[in-house]
């Protein structure tokens, strides 16, 4: 686990380079999308659930939309039933 946690970061890192460099770029909506699932796959839910968010906000009509918000709402629901209780 612990070597995906270390490729999750840098990745994360290499994806934040590429959408500050070239914030027009046709990639960003993947790489911000990836992003967010990176931090989902760490169990880090509420930067996951900002990620996606920001995706669904910046990018309303891309076809990973719908997945993107599931995500959200699944963490909302975690955070509400068994985080809060």
């Amino acid at each position: 686990m612990r070597g995906s946690m270390t490729g999750n970061v840098a990745a994360r890192t290499l994806l934040e380079t590429l959408i500050n460099a070239r914030p027009d770029s046709d990639y960003v909506a993947g790489a911000k999308l990836s992003i967010a699932d990176a931090w989902y796959s760490e169990g880090k839910f509420k930067e996951a659930e900002m990620e996606y968010v920001h995706f669904v906000t910046f990018f309303p009509n891309r076809p990973e939309v719908p997945k993107a918000q599931l995500r959200a709402e699944t963490i909302l629901i975690f955070y509400s039933t068994v985080v809060i209780r």
